[in-house]
């Protein structure tokens, strides 16, 4: 993997993976503003490396806000689509509340008609997330 980092702050890494997978890891509690920020460095960084597959690491996240998740549903996801990427492995928050954030995005995901050609897929470590991601096409 090459794993360089294009963006890091105290509650985000993006990293490129190569191959057309970014790496994303978001930390401790994820409000509106640190999605946003998020959103503004994912789109600069799926426009750099042309990505069409992220790994969304939030093993370490501890919630996310409500309002955090709305903008993530209404904005981060359609920008991700708009701009090529189709899969999305998300590794499991460890912490419950954090897994109720996860599975709610998730259910987003699934129940929206916006997400279309977009598939998401929750698992609870890193190697399964990159066997998957790697064997779509």
């Amino acid at each position: 993997m090459n794993d360089n980092v294009l963006f890091e702050n105290k509650q985000i890494i993006i990293k490129d993976s190569g191959n057309g997978i970014l790496f994303c890891k978001l930390s401790s509690f994820i409000n509106l503003n640190v999605i946003k920020i998020f959103d503004t460095e994912m789109v600069s960084a799926i426009r750099k490396t042309k990505a069409k597959k992220i790994i969304s690491d939030t093993s370490d996240m501890k919630i996310m806000a409500n309002d955090a998740q709305e903008y993530n549903n209404d904005n981060l996801i359609p920008n991700w689509k708009r701009l090529g990427i189709k899969y999305n492995a998300i590794i499991l928050p460890s912490s419950i509340f954090g897994k109720l954030s996860a599975q709610a995005l998730k259910e987003n995901y699934d129940n929206s008609k916006t997400q279309s050609g977009f598939i998401a897929k929750m698992f609870s470590n890193y190697k399964s997330a990159f066997e998957w991601i790697t064997e779509q096409k």
